[in-house]
């Protein structure tokens, strides 16, 4: 299995696939905790709301990267998989 891996990982598109996809989730799992941590904020005692806002934009902003990494890495996978086919 292992092997298998060492001679996909050759290819462009199947390297590009996996880097991507796994920044990719990190960075959208990243972006989730922080939009959570903004909802605690809003709620929270003796914050101002240009605090929580400014968080909850830089969070989804955060998020969204991580989304669109992680489709965009979907994109070279299908690549691969044609060339392998």
């Amino acid at each position: 299995m292992l092997n298998k891996f060492i001679s996909n990982f050759r290819n462009k598109n199947f390297k590009r696939w996996f880097w991507q996809s796994v920044i990719g989730l990190l960075v959208l799992q990243s972006g989730l905790c922080m939009v959570i941590e903004s909802a605690f904020l809003k709620h929270g005692d003796n914050v101002e709301t240009w605090q929580w806002m400014l968080a909850g934009t830089i969070s989804l902003s955060v998020f969204y990267a991580g989304v669109s990494l992680t489709v965009d890495g979907i994109r070279y996978r299908i690549k691969w998989q044609e060339e392998k086919s």
